[in-house]
């Protein structure tokens, strides 16, 4: 988990360095900087099929996420009302 806080930064500012105290990050991809980082890196023929694979893992990620509370953390809240105390 700490290689992915150190790794991602290093990455977006080599994709998009800082200039005058502000990066594209900040303005043109506010609402969606790993898409921006991907898309200012030159990968190449492989620059569309990254973006399409972090749009679907994005999409994946946010299909989860709220349901993963529900059906995985806590499965009992889906048998329905508790038995009453003894």
């Amino acid at each position: 988990m700490i290689a992915i806080y150190a790794f991602l930064p290093s990455v977006a500012l080599s994709a998009m360095p800082v200039v005058n105290g502000h990066t594209q990050l900040a303005t043109t991809y506010a609402g969606d900087p790993i898409l921006g980082v991907v898309k200012n890196i030159n990968l190449g023929g492989l620059q569309r099929p990254a973006e399409i694979y972090v749009g679907i893992l994005a999409a994946t990620i946010l299909f989860i996420a709220p349901t993963r509370g529900v059906i995985g953390v806590a499965p009992h809240l889906l048998d329905g009302p508790a038995p009453p105390a003894a």
